[in-house]
């Protein structure tokens, strides 16, 4: 199994840039499935250490848990180095909204104050939070 193993996944090179699938519990429906990292180390035991433009990532990840991507996107240049990330936490940078899903509130008023979610976070209410109700924070 092994070496079935390492024919369809051969070894990644320092530089190569991976694409590392993204869980759906730490993605809304709208973001991106993978994260694009470059490899920046290679342990004695096989494991790669993944660097993003937001830092490093915590986790050491294994050769079938990425793909190698055949175009350049980042370089290890374009890699934070400061700081060690999670890849919950590199998803939220990379996201277009707000991270683990959509903001919404199920308020029964008319979202004047603060006790509406959205208002508290300066975020308009949208079609998901209320049915049919006026609403005076669209």
């Amino acid at each position: 199994m092994k070496s079935h193993s390492d024919k369809s996944h051969p070894p990644a090179n320092i530089g190569d840039n991976v694409m590392i699938p993204i869980p759906d519990v730490d993605k809304s429906k709208v973001d991106l499935r993978n994260i694009i990292g470059v490899v920046i180390d290679i342990t004695d035991e096989g494991l790669y250490k993944v660097g993003t433009k937001h830092g490093i990532l915590q986790t050491l990840y294994c050769r079938t848990q990425f793909d190698v991507s055949a175009q350049r996107f980042i370089t290890e240049n374009d890699v934070n180095m400061e700081s060690e990330i999670s890849l919950r936490t590199a998803a939220t940078k990379h996201s277009i909204g707000s991270g683990q899903g959509f903001l919404k509130c199920s308020c029964t008023t008319s979202c004047k104050t603060n006790r509406c979610l959205c208002k508290k976070k300066n975020v308009l209410c949208n079609s998901k939070c209320h049915s049919s109700l006026s609403c005076n924070n669209k």
